[in-house]
């Protein structure tokens, strides 16, 4: 009898979780799964293209920005989903570790086994008090299986809510097959000739939301500190993205006078294009789980600078530049401004790191063995029923 899976989760379609949750959703259709989706309302072109395919939406009746402590809390919304798709397995893509738990207390209620998969994990999602974190300890240990992106992930989590040593999986993040394809030469003059580029201008790229945690204010202040150097003049930086800082950039970008310098694109469809066009990538998030967004910049060969924030530092290993671990603004700002004009005035040794990283990204960061991993915790699961 065909099984049927539910994803449930807390994310939207264009972030590093709504992305992976769509690689899964195919690899379970191709698979022979019946396969259902859970997720706020959206109308993107992957979702109709699995819609298309065979994927079964559900919306909730409202996004869980728009009252996050009520999503958390809502059991009736997913109970009502799950009555109605009654899944043989529900499998939780969380952005955040309390993101499924009401779904997860409706799957106790109806007996519905459960698993998670973990997006984000830091101290800032970890509840206010104890009852809270007890409340996810339990969540967890009622899962048949738990998933990190990255060891560190994984290893907070443990020590966090005093977990089992042996609890968890980590599966790494990856990067789609089109990330490692070579650079194209006609897509990057196309999109820098979009920007007024020249081939001598050095442009830093990001791909994130717009979203504090992603650090764009640092970048905006590492601009700063380069206006009194010499290559400030072919310095230019394009930010991939929309969220709720949008008018926020815009303000502080005008007062800097930095319009000319930092473009903001809101949301492309063509990552892997405005990578062909970029020299360098800027993550100075202050928190991740294994970014998605980096692993796609080393797949294209582009050096990456970014924090060392969750599983960042896994995912570079040696072959990008990792900013110092501080608490301080200005001394992570002037640290990322003197990364900048290290690579910016030497263009072999950004060659050479990006060489490096796309050969880390396709011994490690592929998507066939990232959906394997998933697929075998998947079977392993329903043997075990």
């Amino acid at each position: 009898m065909q099984k049927r899976i539910l994803i449930f989760s807390d994310s939207h379609s264009h972030c590093g979780v709504g992305i992976n949750m769509a690689a899964l959703l195919e690899e379970l259709l191709a698979r022979g799964y019946e396969t259902f989706c859970a997720q706020q309302r959206e109308d993107t072109g992957i979702q109709r293209r699995l819609a298309k395919l065979g994927v079964r939406y559900f919306w909730f009746p409202r996004a869980p920005g728009e009252d996050i402590a009520a999503f958390i809390n809502d059991q009736a919304t997913p109970e009502k989903i799950f009555r109605e798709t009654r899944p043989d397995l529900i499998f939780c893509a969380n952005g955040t570790p309390a993101g499924s738990h009401g779904a997860i207390q409706a799957a106790h209620k109806l007996g519905i086994p459960y698993m998670i998969r973990e997006g984000l994990v830091a101290e800032q999602f970890f509840g206010g008090n104890d009852g809270e974190r007890a409340a996810l300890r339990r969540n967890y240990m009622g899962a048949r299986a738990v998933i990190t992106k990255s060891r560190e992930n994984l290893d907070f989590l443990q020590s966090r809510l005093d977990l089992p040593a042996d609890f968890g999986r980590v599966i790494p993040n990856s990067a789609a097959d089109a990330f490692f394809t070579p650079r194209n030469e006609a897509a990057r003059a196309a999109r820098r000739r979009k920007l007024g580029l020249s081939e001598e201008d050095i442009l830093c790229f990001t791909a994130a939301g717009l979203r504090p945690v992603k650090g764009y204010v640092h970048q905006i202040q590492a601009l700063r500190h380069l206006e009194r150097h010499a290559l400030f003049q072919r310095i230019k930086f394009a930010w991939a993205g929309d969220g709720p800082m949008r008018e926020f950039l815009d303000r502080q970008i005008a007062r800097f006078g930095f319009a000319d310098r930092i473009h903001l694109l809101g949301h492309v469809a063509d990552v892997a294009e405005w990578l062909d066009a970029a020299d360098m990538f800027i993550l100075p998030s202050l928190g991740e789980g294994m970014p998605g967004c980096v692993l796609e910049a080393m797949a294209k060969g582009v050096p990456v600078i970014a924090t060392p924030a969750g599983g960042t530092p896994e995912a570079l290993g040696d072959c990008g530049h990792l900013l110092p671990e501080t608490e301080d603004e200005n001394t992570r700002a002037s640290a990322l401004a003197e990364a900048i004009l290290r690579w910016a005035d030497d263009d072999n040794a950004r060659r050479r790191a990006g060489e490096r990283a796309r050969a880390r990204a396709r011994a490690r960061f592929t998507r066939a063995p990232m959906l394997k991993a998933y697929m075998e915790s998947i079977e392993q699961l329903f043997a075990a029923l």
